[in-house]
């Protein structure tokens, strides 16, 4: 069974009764979704289609990690796809996924262990910006009141 809902105008995946939930695929391109809250109710899909929609950050993608069958998966067009590695992140929380925004997983230039060192390599560097940002504001303090004592 397939459910559609393309350019419907749909800002939230609502919860659907049961007889809804069993879909094998779901069509909700060209809508206004910004949450994947609730994806986990369809606990059989294998495709899902959702290009065009405000998906944003690489969190909002965790709750697709639910999804134990999913294979096929189109983004294109939400803002998460012009974050860096994005599609690593994806790959990690979907290891069964077989096709991302049309290309097939298997085409993809880096294998499974190249990517998980990139993620670490990434958390590793974001690890680094906080860290210098809260020396900087240590740093501006101290210049601010020079009799300041960190010790």
């Amino acid at each position: 069974m397939t459910l559609r809902a393309t350019g419907a105008g749909v800002n939230t995946i609502d919860l659907l009764p049961p007889s809804k939930t069993g879909c094998l695929s779901l069509y909700i391109s060209y809508n206004s979704i910004s949450s994947l809250e609730n994806i986990s109710q369809f606990k059989n899909l294998k495709a899902l289609l959702m290009d065009f929609n405000e998906i944003s950050r690489i969190e909002d993608l965790r709750p697709l990690s639910k999804l134990k069958n999913l294979s096929i998966l189109h983004l294109e067009g939400n803002p998460v796809c012009d974050l860096p590695l994005w599609d690593f992140h994806l790959l990690t929380l979907c290891p069964k996924l077989r096709v991302l925004n049309g290309q097939k997983t298997k085409d993809f230039l880096y294998s499974k262990s190249q990517i998980h060192h990139f993620l670490e390599l990434e958390s590793k560097f974001y690890q680094f910006i906080i860290t210098a940002k809260y020396v900087i504001k240590v740093l501006k303090l101290k210049i601010m009141n020079p009799t300041l004592d960190f010790q």
